[in-house]
């Protein structure tokens, strides 16, 4: 309505002056109606250039309301996806959570069981090893307790026959060499 009523005002203007420069012969008329001509000129310009800014605006908050509708879909559809992405990494954290508690159990019990395994095998080699050393400190009492008891008691008097004899027969010597053993074995119990 508003553009409507500016050309009928600007159709007026412009017929008004060319009416009275047409038909007037005076030099003041035909001034005023050039005068007139381009104040209607200048007003054409005016309005035109603010019919075009208006223009411009209503295109600037048109293409404000697409992107603010762009915008707003946008962000619900960046919500959704933020919830989305929310929603799967709480279930990918709970499914950590559970292999990661799985996993320390496993790495619980295995590392029980080499702890377990290396303290029975210590236990085995400490084992072992008092074994052996009891077994030598049983070699070497026997060996001092043997020759304790195999040495003559002080004020004894000592047996002088040689357990060989070179002059008598090898069947004689045997004979009487297992006497001598045995006599050894037997003194001192």
């Amino acid at each position: 309505m508003r553009i409507l009523i500016g050309v009928w005002l600007l159709q007026a203007l412009t017929i008004g002056p060319l009416w009275l420069v047409l038909n007037g012969r005076d030099p003041a008329l035909v001034g005023l109606g050039i005068a007139t001509a381009l104040g209607a000129g200048l007003l054409a310009a005016l309005w035109i250039g603010t019919l075009l800014r208006d223009q411009r605006r209503l295109t600037e908050a048109r293409q404000s309301e697409r992107l603010a509708a762009a915008k707003a879909r946008f962000q619900a559809t960046l919500a959704k996806h933020k919830t989305e992405d929310a929603a799967r990494l709480s279930a990918l954290t709970r499914k950590m959570g559970q292999g990661r508690t799985r996993l320390l159990k496993v790495g619980l019990v295995t590392g029980a069981s080499l702890g377990l395994g290396v303290a029975l095998f210590f236990a085995q080699v400490f084992t072992a090893g008092l074994i052996v050393t009891a077994l030598a400190a049983g070699g070497v009492a026997g060996y001092g307790a043997r020759g304790y008891l195999s040495r003559p008691a002080r004020g004894a008097e000592v047996d002088a026959t040689p357990l060989i004899d070179a002059e008598e027969p090898a069947a004689k010597t045997r004979r009487l060499a297992r006497p001598r053993l045995r006599r050894i074995g037997a003194v001192r119990t």
